[in-house]
């Protein structure tokens, strides 16, 4: 969004000035403006999803079991990282980064939708399936590293 604001005075001043000239126009950023711009964008987008990331972390621990949800925490923050580095050279180097950063999201609130579950299971059926749960997950959790 910033990288439009700011290019849309460089539209109108293009058109404006190809007003009196015959010859088209060009207006280039220089590198350095564009690698801030790149980084504010980057850095935008992080700052997005981490309030989802660290709610979706603290159910999932909560909820379900700490352990899982501590080292998805921890892969997640070393993705992101990847993938906020990653921006900042070609599109198809933050690629990787950002599905796998949305593996991990949907891997945290499947643990929270089922500790709530189970939570419900136990407060009014009596049955409760935590230690299973809590042995799958543990192992799905490995499962989290391959690419």
């Amino acid at each position: 969004m910033i990288i439009l604001i700011v290019s849309s005075p460089c539209a109108s001043l293009k058109s404006q000035l190809s007003k009196y000239s015959s010859q088209p126009v060009n207006i280039f950023w220089p590198t350095v403006l564009i690698t801030v711009l790149v980084f504010v964008s980057s850095s935008r987008n992080c700052m997005d999803v981490y309030p989802t990331f660290l709610a979706v972390m603290w159910c999932a621990g909560v909820c379900l079991s700490q352990a899982p949800a501590a080292f998805a925490g921890i892969i997640y923050l070393l993705v992101r990282q990847k993938y906020f580095i990653g921006y900042l050279g070609q599109t198809s180097q933050s690629t990787p980064g950002y599905l796998f950063g949305k593996r991990i999201l949907f891997f945290l609130s499947l643990m929270c939708t089922v500790g709530i579950f189970n939570y419900l299971l136990t407060r009014y059926y009596g049955s409760d399936y935590k230690e299973y749960v809590e042995t799958i997950t543990s192992a799905a959790s490995a499962l989290l590293l391959l690419p």
